[in-house]
């Protein structure tokens, strides 16, 4: 034989010389060869490790969600329960410039909860008026609770 193959061909009532990969399997489909069927396929002959793989994390997915969402309201529940108040707010050192003027640049304000980044806010605002040489503010803790924002200006 020269460089010619046989087509090699199976009798009847024999497996054709094909494997069958697990796509085929899940769709549960019956092969035939001539109208004879050669071999039932059950729909759940074969388990997928990949199938059971994602049934355990659907049911995990399923647990997890609810224990999330109530990390997460207890979170949040304990991060409103610890914010402080501003309660007052003290300008100390001003001369020419009106207290209600200072205050008016401040973007926080007495009554509502203390901001780190609002308070950064703060201090860039009344730097950037050009009016003082030196600004600083101060957080102090309030002995009858809440916060008291002490900003000092020359």
């Amino acid at each position: 034989m020269t460089g010619k193959r046989r087509k090699i061909t199976p009798g009847l009532g024999t497996a054709p010389p094909v494997t069958y990969n697990r796509l085929f399997l899940k769709l549960g489909l019956i092969f035939c060869s001539e109208g004879v069927p050669i071999f039932p396929v059950m729909r759940e002959s074969v388990s997928s490790p990949i199938k059971t793989s994602q049934i355990a994390s659907r049911r995990f997915r399923r647990t997890l969600k609810p224990l999330a969402f109530v990390l997460l309201c207890f979170t949040v529940f304990s991060a409103w329960a610890q914010q402080q108040t501003i309660t007052q707010i003290r300008v100390i050192g001003n001369r020419r410039i009106p207290k209600e003027t200072i205050v008016a640049r401040l973007f926080s304000h007495e009554g509502e909860p203390f901001d780190p980044t609002t308070v950064e806010r703060d201090f860039n605002s009344l730097w950037n008026t050009g009016y003082f040489e030196d600004v600083r503010i101060e957080r102090e803790d309030n002995p009858k609770g809440g916060i008291i924002l002490d900003i000092y200006v020359r």
